[in-house]
């Protein structure tokens, strides 16, 4: 009898031994997903000049930025600050059982005039695991004056007024060369009168006779 029941009663605590080492094993297996983390990186980069959303050498890193990470309840997952683990960009480790995040930027760490549109930035991890916040001039660039631009151009595009004034003497010669013309006008001058005076004696001769 006593036999009977020692055998009976190994069978159940092999059984049970089975069931705590496959629920230790489970309990381990759930408690290493949970421990399991994807790193989410946040990037902030300052917009310098028009056209920098496709230009990014039109931009610039900023560090100093406090940077907040929550899931999808609004519970804190961690925080950072860019230029942690690069410039501009910091990383927060998030538990791969959330499925989405919410980045907040803080504000106060801004250059004076800038902000960021997507301030915070809601997006699910299975999309992206990197999410790059562009801080734009709160107010925008200033419109260039066109008449301005134009005014510049023109005065690219004109020759110097020394060259201008140049270009539209005539050439006179040297001065030496002038100086002789000017000798030859004036005895052309004397001969033409001296002729004329000779004319007149011998018309007055002629009359006399």
């Amino acid at each position: 009898m006593g036999l009977n029941r020692s055998l009976t009663r190994q069978p159940r605590l092999l059984l049970v031994s089975l069931m705590m080492v496959a629920g230790f094993g489970a309990f381990a297996d759930s408690a290493a997903a949970q421990e399991e983390t994807t790193p989410v990186t946040t990037f902030v980069r300052l917009c310098l000049e028009p056209g920098c959303t496709e230009d990014l050498t039109l931009t610039e890193t900023i560090d100093g930025v406090p940077v907040t990470v929550t899931d999808e309840t609004g519970a804190d997952i961690g925080t950072c600050t860019t230029g942690d683990s690069e410039p501009g960009a910091c990383v927060v480790d998030v538990p791969n059982t959330v499925t989405s995040v919410t980045i907040s930027l803080d504000e106060a760490a801004f250059p004076e005039g800038y902000s960021a549109d997507d301030n915070p930035a809601t997006f699910s991890l299975a999309d992206t695991t990197e999410y790059p916040f562009l801080l734009m001039p709160a107010e925008g660039f200033p419109e260039e004056d066109p008449q301005a631009t134009a005014s510049v151009a023109e005065e690219a595009e004109a020759p110097p007024a020394d060259d201008a004034t140049v270009s539209q003497l005539p050439e006179t010669g040297s001065g030496q060369e002038s100086g002789t013309t000017t000798v030859l006008v004036t005895g052309l001058v004397a001969l033409t009168s001296v002729s004329g005076l000779l004319a007149v004696v011998a018309r007055r001769a002629v009359g006399r006779r």
